[in-house]
């Protein structure tokens, strides 16, 4: 799944409210309460940022990747070619 990274003060959602839950110690994320569509990552690690689902967005084609974070559970069919950053977990 593609992710956005942005500064929480930079989110702004549209519509009916997420519905939200802890799926782990330490993140939260939000998902649709209409069509279950997941929506946003918020983690603990990160307090100023929130990852958003690019599949969510409005149009999703007016952002473009910058690399690939946690390459180390990629799948072994997943090489990207596009001569972009890789990294095996997240960037540091």
């Amino acid at each position: 799944m593609g992710w956005l990274t942005v500064r929480n003060v930079d989110l702004a959602l549209t519509g009916p409210a997420p519905r939200e839950f802890a799926s782990s110690p330490g993140v939260q994320r939000t998902f649709c309460g209409t069509c279950g569509t997941p929506l946003t990552y918020r983690s603990v690690k990160r307090p100023l940022e929130v990852d958003v689902t690019l599949a969510s967005l409005e149009d999703p084609a007016w952002v473009a990747p910058m690399d690939h974070i946690w390459m180390q559970d990629a799948p072994a069919w997943d090489t990207p070619s596009d001569g972009l950053p890789r990294h095996p977990q997240g960037r540091h």
